[in-house]
């Protein structure tokens, strides 16, 4: 079975929305709405997988991905921010912990230097 073709505007701009109200739910640590846009995020993918350019409208649809990049980066932005207040809250407590993009963690020896920087631009 062929799976269905979305119209590819209309699935960047579900991703747009996903990631909006992903940095939104970053931004006001609602904990319960970052959980549940893991699924919308999920399907968002998917339907961006399976769309299809209408040839009528190839620079909307630019356009939208232009503003789904700038969602995805607001939500990198605030993410990082968040992971240096809590870098910050913690090494203030003398514990330095620090995961790699993979996941893992490696603890720092007590009396290491903490990352000194924090910056955030929403």
């Amino acid at each position: 079975m062929t799976p269905t073709r979305v119209p590819a505007l209309a699935a960047v701009q579900r991703l747009r929305s996903v990631l909006d109200a992903l940095a939104e739910a970053l931004a006001s640590a609602n904990l319960d709405q970052l959980q549940a846009s893991e699924a919308l995020l999920a399907g968002a993918l998917a339907d961006v997988q399976q769309a299809q350019v209408d040839r009528s409208e190839p620079q909307t649809v630019a356009e939208e991905l232009g503003r789904a990049r700038a969602a995805l980066e607001r939500c990198r932005r605030v993410g990082g921010a968040l992971a240096d207040i809590g870098a910050a809250v913690l090494a203030s407590r003398g514990i330095y912990t620090d995961y790699d993009r993979a996941g893992s963690t490696s603890t720092a020896a007590r009396g290491a230097a903490p990352r000194a920087r924090l910056s955030c631009r929403v």
